[in-house]
């Protein structure tokens, strides 16, 4: 399977441009000429979680000053392609105790969801 990437811009030939060379290096290209048609809802299959892996249904997602000099090309040392997206709360498809995170090296493990702020179990 391809990476997927969606080009947008305005300007018509920019976009087969850069579709035909993303094609060319065996991408899947999704196109749009604006930043609304780009946002449109779309049906994709659900994603299945590897071994190892934790499929998370995102509720709310954050950006970070990281994530916000890399959408502006200001980190050099990041690779590409790379999903950016590293904060986000929401339902996981597996279960672990903050002892089971602690014991994966985990500094810190929400215990809970429900009923306002979580608390924090921090390790130590």
């Amino acid at each position: 399977m391809s990476a997927r990437i969606l080009v947008v811009d305005d300007i018509a030939a920019n976009v087969r441009l850069l579709e035909a060379k993303l094609a060319a290096e065996y991408f899947e290209v999704v196109t749009a000429s604006s930043g609304p048609e780009a946002l449109e809802p779309a049906e994709l299959p659900r994603p299945e979680a590897r071994e190892g892996w934790t499929l998370v249904r995102v509720m709310a997602f954050g950006l970070n000053r990281s994530e916000l000099f890399t959408r502006r090309g200001l980190s050099p040392t990041v690779g590409f392609p790379r999903v950016l997206g590293i904060e986000c709360v929401g339902v996981g498809s597996h279960k672990y105790t903050a002892d089971q995170l602690r014991e994966a090296g985990a500094d810190y493990a929400i215990t809970s969801l429900e009923g306002g702020l979580p608390p924090l179990a921090e390790s130590g």
